[in-house]
């Protein structure tokens, strides 16, 4: 009826600015890049667990991780505080460090953000439905669970948690 009438308002049409990035990234050695996703795990009677890791695009090693039952950006910097800790102890600052990530809503938030530019390290987020911008990642994930996870029917988050940590070690050795 509206329409019939002529007084519909035009709505503004937006699009995404980040454009999708095709083929690998040029890394040339660790520390140069590194990757960022979560992933969840069915925990049995706790429900699910939320897996935050950080992987070095160049040697492909899991270098921070947090598995919690919760799913906040709190928990994403716990995974990335402890790939700093782990890979930069005098600090992050000038050694030209960027990190990928999707756009999930801990990887977008305000506090995130703020985190990796007081570090000094260069944010990168993918294009909209481009898996492909953090393969390394999301292949680890799909190891992680093809290795693991699917062969596994975890009773509690402390079996999925103890499962999971047994399997990082594993996987980086």
């Amino acid at each position: 009826m509206m329409k019939e009438l002529n007084v519909l308002v035009k709505t503004k049409r937006f699009e995404a600015k980040r454009k999708k990035q095709p083929g690998k990234i040029p890394v040339t050695r660790s520390n140069e890049h590194f990757q960022v996703d979560m992933t969840k795990v069915w925990c049995g009677r706790d429900g699910w667990g939320y897996l935050f890791a950080v992987i070095d695009a160049f040697d492909r090693e899991i270098v921070g991780y947090s598995f919690s039952r919760f799913c906040r950006t709190e928990e994403l910097l716990m995974a990335v505080n402890q790939s700093l800790n782990y890979r930069f102890p005098e600090g992050v600052k000038g050694k030209g460090l960027s990190i990928r990530s999707d756009n999930g809503c801990q990887m977008t938030s305000r506090r995130y953000v703020k985190a990796l530019k007081d570090a000094g390290m260069k944010q990168e987020r993918t294009g909209y439905n481009n898996p492909d911008a953090d393969a390394y990642i999301e292949r680890w994930f799909r190891t992680l669970k093809e290795e693991t996870v699917w062969l596994q029917e975890y009773g509690s988050f402390l079996e999925a948690k103890q499962d999971i940590d047994h399997y990082i070690a594993f996987y980086n050795d």
